[in-house]
């Protein structure tokens, strides 16, 4: 059971970090001019954390999503569908969700409660569908 958990732990960590890094490279517009991204950071405004929690849950499973998909289908197609669906439910767009991570990841101890309320939630969620299943 103890190295049920600790999978588990490893697993979750590999997959924020695999859903961070897809983000990066799938999802973020590409900017035209460094100057251009210092304005757009002004105006941009930062996703409070409760919604930014529920962003990054989802962002998790559609990475599980993306990570179990057939071969044939675009990992990059399936990767800019599922986080513009993903934003469009939530009202934000990409520029704020990158710039919301970037201010979490750059606050350590705020980072750190967000993930583990998210680990939390993912936990709470995985529990359920086991007893759904049993």
């Amino acid at each position: 059971m103890k190295n049920y958990l600790n999978m588990s732990k490893q697993f979750f960590f590999w997959g924020v970090t695999l859903c961070l890094v897809s983000f990066l490279i799938f999802s973020c517009k590409k900017r035209e001019k460094e100057e251009n991204l210092s304005t757009q950071e002004n105006s941009i405004t930062l996703i409070e954390r409760e919604k930014m929690k529920e962003l990054l849950v989802e962002a998790y499973i559609a990475e599980g999503v993306i990570a179990t998909s057939p071969a044939e289908i675009s990992k990059y197609t399936l990767t800019k569908q599922l986080y513009d669906e993903l934003f469009e439910k939530y009202n934000t767009s990409s520029e704020q969700f990158e710039f919301s991570l970037n201010y979490y990841f750059q606050h350590k101890e705020k980072s750190k409660i967000l993930l583990d309320e998210v680990r939390s939630f993912i936990e709470i969620k995985k529990d359920s569908l086991q007893k759904i299943l049993e």
